[in-house]
């Protein structure tokens, strides 16, 4: 089961010593990051941080993955001014790494964004952190992101199975939210999905019990919580076009 990371990922590439043993990586900054884009794929072992800042709805029909409508928020605009108050989804804390899965095999490959500026030669940038040594093994750094990269692919799934379970009971309807995308010069229109709340409350005994056990339930009443984001910004919205 693959995963799309064309949201995050412009130009990703498999990363493989014989090609990229002198390359570095350089830590993040504000700069190096993907501009802000309008939805981030999750991992269920973040839900509990997503909601916070973020509204969670569906994208897909057959193959529905949950997504954190992360396009709401200028990141360089807080309260405070201090852009860490945001949780940046465990997909862009990433960034520019990811985890491809091998077809019909338990293995995965790294994969990066090409275009990023976090991943250079160590000529070009002395700072940058080596991710082969002289021989071709991985350093530290590089098994580190490997183990973050896994952590969230597993975790990603296991949204992804809620997001099924809560697409065959019936209750995700269509939003108001909407991802133009161009295939073939012409223009195509996915729309997002999210709970319907009087639906999920009518679910039947045994699937409320199935759920509970799973934890789904916990994490579906979350993903209602994180509407009331989509609500204030139909709020503002509102508002700014009576002004």
């Amino acid at each position: 089961m693959q995963i799309s990371y064309s949201s995050i990922l412009q130009s990703p590439v498999s990363l493989c010593a014989e090609k990229h043993q002198k390359y570095g990586f350089t830590q993040e900054n504000l700069q190096s990051k993907p501009a802000n884009n309008l939805f981030t794929p999750i991992a269920l072992f973040e839900l509990i941080n997503i909601v916070n800042h973020y509204p969670i709805f569906f994208l897909g029909e057959d193959d529905i993955i949950p997504v954190a409508i992360t396009g709401l928020h200028n990141p360089s605009v807080t309260h405070s001014g201090n852009t860490s108050e945001i949780y940046q989804p465990a997909l862009k804390q990433l960034y520019p790494f990811a985890l491809h899965k091998l077809p019909d095999q338990a293995a995965g490959v790294l994969i990066f964004d090409e275009s990023s500026k976090q991943i250079t030669s160590s000529a070009a940038d002395s700072s940058a952190l080596a991710l082969f040594d002289e021989n071709g093994n991985p350093t530290d750094i590089l098994y580190q992101i490997g183990a973050a990269a896994a952590q969230f692919y597993t975790g990603h799934l296991q949204a992804k199975k809620l997001a099924l379970a809560l697409k065959d009971v019936g209750i995700l309807i269509p939003s108001q939210l909407e991802f133009k995308v161009q295939e073939d010069g012409i223009d195509k229109i996915h729309p997002f999905f999210m709970i319907d709340e009087q639906a999920y409350r009518n679910l039947p005994a045994h699937i409320v019990h199935s759920w509970h056990q799973k934890g789904w339930l916990d994490a579906a009443t979350l993903i209602i919580f994180s509407h009331l984001h989509w609500h204030r910004h139909l709020k503002a919205a509102q508002l700014a076009e009576q002004v």
